[in-house]
């Protein structure tokens, strides 16, 4: 099995490459070390999209929130002497997330109020 899902920004506009899309994703990873503080590390990762999927990643700018669903795709190659290889993620789907705002546009929900009990329901 080959799946891979991310959810990240963009690092910078997406770039076409002939037929395909590239950009790249950056997901943060947060968790607590052994001293107890909280850790972060950013990864990096490849995207390569084709197609309508493709079309979609390249209306986004440099920053938004997606997921792209997808398969680990390995090249591998020469140049100038020197073996070079690389793993993206061969994207299948996109979802972009809707773009951050400062101040929410709707009002807050009010609370549910309390009803009265019907007399005549046994529990």
């Amino acid at each position: 099995m080959n799946s891979v899902y991310l959810i990240g920004n963009l690092v910078r506009d997406p770039e076409p490459n002939g037929p395909a899309i590239k950009f790249t994703v950056a997901h943060n990873e947060k968790w607590r070390g052994k001293d107890g503080n909280e850790q972060e590390k950013v990864n990096y990762i490849d995207c390569v999209a084709f197609g309508k999927t493709g079309e979609i990643i390249a209306t986004l700018a440099k920053g938004r929130r997606v997921c792209v669903e997808g398969k680990l795709s390995y090249s591998a190659w020469e140049k100038d002497g020197q073996k070079r290889s690389k793993i993206e993620v061969s994207v299948m789907r996109a979802y972009p997330f809707p773009p951050r705002t400062d101040a929410p546009d709707s009002a807050p929900v009010p609370a549910p109020t309390k009803s009265e009990p019907d007399a005549d329901i046994p529990f």
